[in-house]
């Protein structure tokens, strides 16, 4: 689940994110597991809406 990770650097941070966010949500997750891929999937959520927001993108 490491995409924005060491797997795939070469890609932009955006790019990397919306990457994570489809893994995440196209998978069918263990109830036990579920609240921490939650977790994640907000936090992703976040980092993709601070990056809409940065100054150098146009």
């Amino acid at each position: 689940m490491n995409v924005s990770g060491s797997r795939l650097p070469f890609l932009l941070p955006w790019l990397r994110v919306n990457l994570l966010i489809r893994s995440i949500t196209e998978r069918a997750w263990d109830e036990r597991v579920w609240p921490i891929a939650k977790a994640d999937l907000g936090r992703a959520f976040e980092i993709r809406r601070d990056l809409a927001r940065a100054p150098w993108r146009n």
